[in-house]
């Protein structure tokens, strides 16, 4: 849900600015588009704060491009902004040496599977 004047509840001005910078820099870079479908822009965010990061930043690139479609990986966050997500972010939550090698096979799996679907989803920005 978003605020008055369209930002995201609970983020800062500090946290907004860089967003509202990242949109212009995705809209210069989207300026040479020709393609006529929707732009396509792919998002991972890999635990809670990338994840809200990641819908304050969906928002905002939604007010300069209201039709944009959005994939990637992320949770419930990005979920309510419009981002279709591919695999949960919580997918990616592993917090150590240890416990990354013990789920490395897993997380090369999911790397494997991400590419794939991003490679055919073919997004304008990732």
């Amino acid at each position: 849900m978003m605020a008055p004047g369209g930002h995201t509840p609970g983020m800062t001005t500090a946290e907004i600015i860089p967003l509202a910078a990242m949109a212009t820099s995705v809209e210069q870079t989207l300026a040479v588009r020709t393609s006529e479908r929707p732009v396509r822009i792919a998002l991972v965010a890999g635990e809670a704060s990338g994840d809200l990061l990641g819908a304050g930043l969906i928002r905002e690139l939604r007010l300069r491009f209201p039709n944009a479609e959005f994939a990637g990986i992320g949770g419930d966050a990005m979920r309510s902004a419009g981002c279709q997500t591919w695999f949960d972010a919580s997918e990616l939550a592993v917090m150590g040496l240890t416990e990354i090698l013990r789920h490395l096979p897993r997380l090369l799996k999911l790397r494997r599977a991400f590419r794939a679907r991003a490679l055919e989803w073919q997004p304008d920005v990732f």
